[in-house]
């Protein structure tokens, strides 16, 4: 009977402690599951604030871009309303047989002509800096410029610009 009674001690020994291994174990793998949980829920957030920050950027340039047509329009739409008056005081010369009088309205209108058209070709050549007009520039002040941008940015903040510039003007043949 000892052996019996010793074999149902030792069996109910090893099934207390299976079971509490098990206890462990499935603690451990609730542990996991939540630690998974949140990391899923974090990844999640993450990702909806670059999906927001990209969005937001994308606004931002529509922005600059809205600004920048609306510019160019206004710089463009002066000129043409000009015309449009010199145009109309050159007719009204022209009905009255004044000819004189209506070949100086139209040179008028050549001038505004000329300065709308200086306006597209500004534009180009800002869309493509290749084909920019060159012109004399100070190496110098191109310089201080821009250590005075990189100096503003707060991703540089922790580094120190220091620029040995020639103290007399280095010009050179560019487009700023």
């Amino acid at each position: 009977m000892d052996a019996l009674s010793g074999r149902y001690r030792t069996t109910l020994s090893l099934n207390l402690g299976v079971m509490a291994l098990t206890l462990l174990l499935g603690g451990f793998v609730v542990q996991q599951a939540r630690r998974r949980e949140r990391l899923e829920s974090r990844a999640r957030e993450e990702a909806r604030v670059r999906e927001l920050e990209r969005q937001l950027f994308h606004a931002e340039r529509l922005t600059t871009v809205g600004r920048l047509a609306a510019g160019i329009a206004h710089e463009i739409n002066n000129p043409l309303e000009g015309m449009a008056n010199w145009l109309s005081l050159a007719q009204g010369a022209a009905d009255k047989g004044d000819a004189a009088a209506a070949a100086s309205h139209l040179v008028r209108v050549k001038e505004g002509l000329t300065r709308a058209a200086g306006i597209v070709r500004q534009v180009l050549a800002h869309s493509d800096p290749a084909k920019a007009p060159h012109e004399p520039i100070d190496l110098n002040q191109v310089l201080r410029e821009t250590q005075d941008f990189v100096q503003s940015r707060k991703e540089f903040g922790a580094i120190d610009f220091r620029l040995e510039l020639s103290s007399d003007h280095q010009m050179v043949r560019g487009s700023r």
